[in-house]
């Protein structure tokens, strides 16, 4: 007789299903559930049968602007601190992931564009098992930012610096004074993190992390 999941592996799969992780990505971070337990959960709560289709496989989906890098070293450095304060990795890429969308609200993008929770699945791979991707800091502002992990290192590309530049040039037309506020637009910061994109960006609390995710 197999042995039954446990309630933790229970409430994880329930969780990864709400997030929309489809079957595959689900089954490789609870390999211990029979696939038909995790198809008959993702039907019962989407009230559908799981998409079929490659998974995502594109790491110049999170490098096309400011935007998508922003939300993508969010990602990476929200799954970071959690690793490095003990966190088990699919603890922690559910809760990066719950993070990410409790801080972006991606809701208005278009289905295709948005970054999902496979997305993100793809994403935290990359960057810690293929090791396409890493994180850099920059050195104008001290956040940091993803990069190609075999290209010549470019602030120039960090998220945060270039969405405050797009901000300032879209004021400055309309603000002929020289003192005007435009110099003084800065990124809003993203309290939710912990390792929030502002300025140095300090590093996540030990206090937010739940003694459960620790493995």
């Amino acid at each position: 007789m197999s042995k039954l999941p446990s309630i933790k592996t229970l409430r994880r799969l329930e969780r990864l299903v709400q997030l929309g992780a489809r079957p595959p990505v689900i089954r490789s971070l609870v390999p211990t559930l029979h696939d038909s337990v995790i198809s008959d959960a993702w039907s019962e709560h989407h009230g559908r049968r799981a998409p079929r289709g490659p998974l995502p496989h594109n790491v110049g989906f999170f490098l096309v602007s400011p935007k998508r890098r922003l939300q993508a070293s969010f990602i990476l450095a929200v799954f970071d601190d959690l690793r490095r304060l003990g966190v088990a990795d699919a603890e922690a890429l559910i809760v990066t992931y719950e993070q990410f969308l409790a801080t972006f609200d991606d809701d208005s993008s278009p289905v295709d564009s948005r970054l999902t929770f496979d997305r993100a699945w793809f994403l935290i791979r990359e960057y810690t098992t293929v090791r396409s991707l890493l994180l850099v800091r920059c050195d104008a502002c001290g956040s940091r930012h993803i990069h190609r992990a075999f290209e010549l290192i470019n602030h120039g590309q960090c998220p945060a610096c270039g969405l405050v530049e797009a901000a300032r040039n879209e004021c400055l037309p309309e603000s002929s004074e020289p003192d005007s506020d435009c110099s003084k637009i800065e990124l809003p910061d993203l309290p939710a993190l912990g390792a929030g994109f502002s300025p140095g960006w300090g590093e996540l609390s030990p206090e937010i992390v739940d003694k459960r995710w620790v493995s």
